[in-house]
């Protein structure tokens, strides 16, 4: 019984390794036209992802890079705000699903955010 247990169990290993893999439903993207609603909408977004204000990003972003980078915030206490926190950046990254939608994910939890005001281009 054990054994036929062991040989079943393998065999969906091995089976599940020969599948193929998904394919991405999503492509990198690119701001098409930046307005000031899209800008400010990016920065709500960013903000609520990373978990603090996010402002004065540049007029371009996601114009000529899908990816950004920011650094996690440092903490408060007045001791060690002026130590430069080591630990791994946000990645963000601008993507446009099959259906036209633009999205910003975060690369590390692959959540997403939709965007309404913008309107994105595959890369």
């Amino acid at each position: 019984m054990a054994l036929k247990r062991n040989l079943i169990i393998l065999f969906s290993l091995f089976n599940c390794g020969c599948s193929p893999l998904a394919e991405r439903d999503y492509n990198s993207a690119l701001i098409e036209d930046m307005t000031p609603e899209a800008k400010k909408e990016i920065e709500q977004v960013l903000s609520a992802a990373s978990k603090r204000i996010i402002r004065g990003l540049s007029d371009n972003i996601f114009m000529t890079d899908s990816i950004l980078v920011l650094e996690k915030g440092r903490p408060q206490d007045s001791e060690i705000s002026s130590i430069r926190i080591m630990t791994k950046p946000d990645r963000y990254e601008l993507i446009l699903n099959k259906n036209g939608q633009c999205f910003i994910r975060h690369d590390e939890t692959n959540l997403q955010w939709f965007l309404f005001n913008a309107k994105c281009v595959s890369q």
